[in-house]
């Protein structure tokens, strides 16, 4: 749904959102997909009219593209995040899905703060983050974010990251010394203490009563995985993600796609649209040329992906896609069925892809549907349900 902002009231919880955005010049909204972060920091940056830059991923653009044409604001450019650009600061900077900054030493991190920084220094200078899923992995990935809105007294993402998450340690190739990894979180009430005035949390349930999800595993009977794989993964999950994982995965992908399909045509007469997720790029290749439909993937260029969205909407039954480029940001609320026919290792891609339908605008119960093989799908499925019961924590 958009919000036509002259001709449309926000529900009440964007009107606040867009105050309490004003109001602290420099913040976090953490709130859950779907409940409209984009409407929210575009209703505030009208409010001000000032220069404004809107940072996003590139398949992001379109979006914010499209949404910007319900506002009026005078002086706006739209940037990826691989292209940052330093030539003119903005008053206002707006950087959407900011879990983009996780990573301190990553070159679009760098830019990022240092634009942040110049846009901090001016007299009227906001910074906005917005992330359904700011920590993705790990609470050590809000470091960078806290510190773009010079909202964190940790001198070092390292200080940072001991006291908020589990440290490992691990060993690539013909490393001679172990390098020092985090995952999860720890200390919770601490950090929650830490970003209670500048990181605002909202879950669906507080903003909306949104339709129930229902969920629904399908056993598949064959596993590209052994007894020794799943021995080794128990053992030493580093050098079972680098010898086998990868490899091992995909190949499971494509033999979950024989029984993916037969599923989306048996429900075909329940669903009138079905929206099939792979977190590789030739189990969707294979389902939509069986299905006869469009797939979404990285190699789709990002000025199709729209014409892709609305031939679905008007008169698809399905649409394959890949995790990696459509798990965020596409609005597929007229759709109520998903399958996947396999699962990503992340918990917060999953999440967000989840959210594709479930969201503002949908009226139905969403059903989702995970083809699950009984060696490492089975054990995927448990660990990406531990994964999110640790994020769920951070938000």
């Amino acid at each position: 749904m958009l919000y036509r902002f002259n001709l449309m009231k926000l529900y009440a919880y964007q009107e606040r959102a867009r105050d309490y955005l004003i109001e602290k010049k420099r913040a976090l909204l953490a709130f859950s997909m779907g409940l409209g972060k984009t409407f929210i920091a575009l209703a505030a940056a009208e409010r001000l009219n000032l220069p404004t830059v809107i940072i996003c991923p590139a398949f992001m653009k379109y979006t914010w593209a499209d949404a910007l044409k319900l506002f009026n604001i005078h002086d706006v450019r739209i940037e990826t995040w691989s292209n940052i650009k330093m030539n003119s600061i903005p008053s206002v900077l707006i950087a959407d899905e900011s879990h983009y900054a996780k990573g301190p030493m990553a070159q679009r991190t760098i830019a990022f703060m240092q634009l942040a920084e110049c846009v901090r220094e001016k007299k009227n200078g906001y910074v906005w983050l917005l992330s359904g899923t700011p920590a993705k992995n790990a609470a050590a990935e809000l470091y960078c974010q806290f510190k773009s809105i010079g909202m964190t007294k940790y001198h070092s993402y390292a200080e940072f990251a001991d006291d908020f998450s589990l440290e490992y340690m691990v060993k690539y190739g013909n490393m001679r010394k172990e390098e020092k990894k985090y995952r999860g979180v720890k200390n919770i009430e601490k950090l929650r203490e830490l970003y209670k005035e500048f990181m605002w949390v909202m879950r669906t349930e507080e903003a909306v009563e949104l339709p129930k999800q229902i969920k629904k595993k399908i056993l598949n009977d064959f596993s590209v995985f052994n007894e020794e794989d799943l021995s080794l993964y128990r053992s030493d999950v580093d050098s079972f993600m680098k010898k086998n994982f990868s490899t091992k995965k995909q190949q499971q992908a494509l033999m979950n796609v024989k029984q993916t399909r037969a599923l989306a045509q048996d429900l075909e007469d329940t669903f009138e649209k079905i929206v099939i997720f792979s977190d590789h790029v030739s189990p969707a290749v294979e389902l939509a040329r069986d299905l006869k439909c469009d797939v979404i993937s990285g190699d789709v260029a990002m000025d199709k992906r729209h014409d892709i969205i609305e031939r679905f909407k008007l008169s698809g039954r399905h649409l394959c896609c890949t995790i990696g480029a459509a798990g965020v940001g596409l609005n597929l609320q007229f759709a109520n069925c998903m399958i996947f026919n396999d699962l990503p290792w992340d918990a917060a891609s999953l999440l967000q892809a989840e959210k594709r339908i479930h969201r503002i605008g949908q009226s139905e119960h969403c059903h989702y549907f995970y083809i699950i093989d009984p060696g490492m799908g089975e054990v995927i499925y448990r660990v990406l349900e531990r994964k999110i019961a640790d994020l769920e924590q951070i938000r």
